[in-house]
C-alpha cells in the first residue's frame, strides 16, 4: 500500500512513558522510542556513541542504560552479532566499534512493562494508533468502559552504513525481533523517485493491515503513513535526505492468567538517508 502524507498532532501517553523510562523521567507526553546513533556512516574501527531516545513533537530525550530492562542491544554484522557495551544508568546507552564494512544492524529489545490507562485514554490512543480491531474487541466483549491493561516492550533497530574498501548496498535481512520492519533494500541507497518498501513481520510472520509511520527526525513537520497490505508490506515514496524513522505498534489479547488483558508490540528503524551515495565508487 502507498502512504499518504499524515498530519503531526498526535495526542501521548504520560503515563504510559512515566512507566517505560529506563530513565530520565521528565518524558511525559511522548511515546516514540528508537536509536540514534552518533553517525549513520561510520568509518570502520570508529567509536560509534549509541543512544537511545525518546520524544515526539521535534523534541527528543535521551534514555539511559538500564540492564535490568535490556533483553538485547547489540550489532547484527557480516560474521555474527556483537553486543554493544555500555555502563549502567549513563548516556549514551552504549558505543559501538564496526570491524566490519557494509550494512550493520543495530537492535534494542526491551523487557515488557506494564501500564494502566483510563477507558477514555486507552481508546484514543488505539485509534490513533491504528488499532481499530482493538477497538472493535472490546466493543464485542463490553469492555470499552474499561481500563486498558496492558504490557508492552520495545524492537528498535537502527541501520548503520559502515564506510570501506569491501561495502556494497544490500538488502538487510529480519534480526529475530518479536516485531521488525525489514526494507527491502539499503535505505541509505534510495534515491527518488524510488520507492522504499518494508515488510512488516509478527514473530516472523507477515503482519497485514498495520499502520506504519515514516518520519523526518530533525523535522516534525514531515510524516507520513500507509498500511501493511496481506503480505505486510508498506510503501513509500522515497525519502528526501535526512535522518528518518519508521514506526508502528501491533496489539492482541494477552493469555489468560496475566496481569494484563492487552499485549503490545512497538517497533521503530531508523536510518539516513545521505545528500548523495557514501559508497558512489563501489556500487
Amino acid at each position: 500500500m502507498m502512504s499518504t502524507a499524515r498530519g503531526r498532532s498526535r495526542r501521548r501517553l504520560p503515563g504510559l512513558i512515566l512507566l517505560l523510562l529506563l530513565v530520565a523521567e521528565g518524558a511525559a507526553g511522548a511515546h516514540d522510542f528508537w536509536i540514534a546513533p552518533a553517525t549513520f556512516a561510520p568509518q570502520r574501527h570508529q567509536a560509534v556513541d549509541v543512544g537511545l531516545f525518546v520524544g515526539d513533537q521535534g523534541e527528543a530525550r535521551p534514555v539511559l542504560r538500564s540492564p535490568d530492562r535490556i533483553v538485547r542491544f547489540d550489532a547484527v554484522q557480516t560474521g555474527g552479532v556483537r553486543a554493544i557495551a555500555g555502563f549502567a544508568r549513563q548516556a549514551p546507552a552504549g558505543v559501538y566499534r564496526p570491524d566490519v564494512s557494509g550494512a550493520v544492524t543495530l537492535v534494542y529489545q526491551s523487557m515488557p512493562e506494564r501500564i494502566v490507562l483510563p477507558a477514555r485514554k486507552f481508546e484514543d490512543y488505539l485509534a490513533e494508533e491504528g488499532l481499530e480491531d482493538i477497538l472493535s474487541e472490546r466493543r464485542r466483549r463490553g469492555e470499552s468502559a474499561e481500563p486498558g491493561r496492558e504490557g508492552y516492550a520495545r524492537s528498535c533497530k537502527a541501520m548503520l552504513d559502515v564506510v570501506g574498501t569491501d561495502a556494497g548496498a544490500r538488502a538487510p535481512g529480519a534480526v529475530g525481533l518479536p516485531l521488525e520492519l525489514i526494507p527491502d533494500r539499503d535505505p541509505s541507497s534510495v534515491r527518488v523517485p524510488e520507492r522504499l518498501a518494508f515488510t512488516l513481520e509478527f514473530e516472523g510472520t507477515p503482519l497485514a493491515g498495520r499502520l506504519v509511520e515514516l518520519m523526518d527526525l530533525d523535522d516534525p513537520t514531515l510524516r507520513f503513513a500507509g498500511r501493511t497490505n496481506r503480505h505486510g508490506r508498506v510503501v513509500f515514496a522515497a525519502p528526501g535526505p535526512g535522518r528518518w524513522m519508521a514506526a508502528t505498534v501491533h496489539m492482541r489479547r494477552a493469555v489468560p492468567g496475566l496481569a494484563i488483558d492487552w499485549e503490545s508490540f512497538w517497533g521503530t528503524l531508523t536510518f539516513e538517508v545521505p545528500e548523495a551515495p557514501i559508497r558512489s565508487a563501489a556500487r
